[in-house]
């Protein structure tokens, strides 16, 4: 009951709060079945969960690592929950700057759900994306194309076409065709995305003004100020609103991150103000 609690206190935005309490669960659980033991695993991983959340990487990734190895003594290193596990480690390596180790953890991820799991397996929906976002900031979009293509095909079958989860894939892969500048492709998938996430995850969501910033600078790759600046606003508007109420940072790779929108918005609206004064 107490590691609900801690989750819950992370999930309320009350990361210290719940990384306190998360603390002494796994403190209590070591004292009464050791270190190495698999009941620790739900613990280990929601403790660093919370320490990601206060962007503490470098101890959620010690619990992470240890969570890794415990399961793959445990169950085996081709299990469901290694590959679980590793995929979780990877997101604290990506997020500490380690894109080289993340992007194994993910492939091995994939490689071991598919393998036990099957192809088409909804678990394989986040590691899938998760790769595809480290093989775009290792320099690699067109390796990453094909695997969210594979991962919006495999929401589409699980969750439904016109879903949040669904959109947030569909996201990743418009930014994706941004970078290899296969921009009419991109721009076609901007407005479901938007409505979406809209829908599904509510007007002051982080990822809407990440959709927006994202729809910015392919309207500038097009050469639509217009729609560039409307888009650059739209993303502007959500992060002063939540930088009124607080943020409350994700664990996973690339989702609920603010400050990815924040960074770029400014940059947008910069180009069209230059494209804007060069007409």
């Amino acid at each position: 009951i107490e590691t609900l609690l801690g989750k819950l206190r992370v999930k309320q935005g009350r990361a210290a709060d719940g990384a306190t309490i998360l603390e002494r669960t796994l403190l209590r659980l070591e004292t009464h079945v050791g270190q190495e033991h698999p009941d620790l695993l739900f613990a280990l991983s929601s403790l660093a969960s919370a320490y990601m959340a206060q962007d503490q990487f470098a101890r959620a990734r010690g619990l992470l690592t240890r969570a890794l190895s415990i399961a793959e003594r445990v169950y085996g290193v081709d299990s469901v929950l290694a590959a679980r596990m590793a995929d979780e480690l990877g997101g604290a390596e990506f997020r500490a700057g380690d894109v080289a180790s993340a992007s194994a953890r993910f492939a091995q991820s994939v490689e071991v759900l598919a393998a036990r799991l099957g192809s088409k397996h909804p678990f394989l929906l986040l590691p899938l994306r998760n790769l595809a976002i480290a093989e775009a900031r290792s320099g690699r979009p067109a390796e990453g194309r094909p695997l969210l293509a594979r991962a919006v095909a495999i929401a589409e079958m699980h969750i439904g076409d016109r879903n949040a989860q669904t959109a947030l894939l569909r996201l990743a892969l418009l930014q994706t065709l941004n970078q290899l500048g296969r921009l009419e492709e991109a721009e076609a998938l901007v407005a479901p995305v938007i409505d979406d996430i809209r829908v599904g995850l509510g007007a002051d969501h982080p990822e809407l003004a990440n959709a927006h910033s994202a729809a910015a600078a392919i309207s500038i790759g097009l050469d639509k100020p217009d729609a560039a600046l409307a888009h650059a606003r739209e993303a502007r508007k959500i992060l002063e609103k939540r930088a009124l109420g607080g943020v409350n940072r994700s664990l996973r790779v690339g989702f609920d991150d603010p400050s990815r929108a924040q960074s770029t918005w400014l940059m947008h609206l910069a180009l069209i103000a230059g494209r804007m004064s060069d007409d």
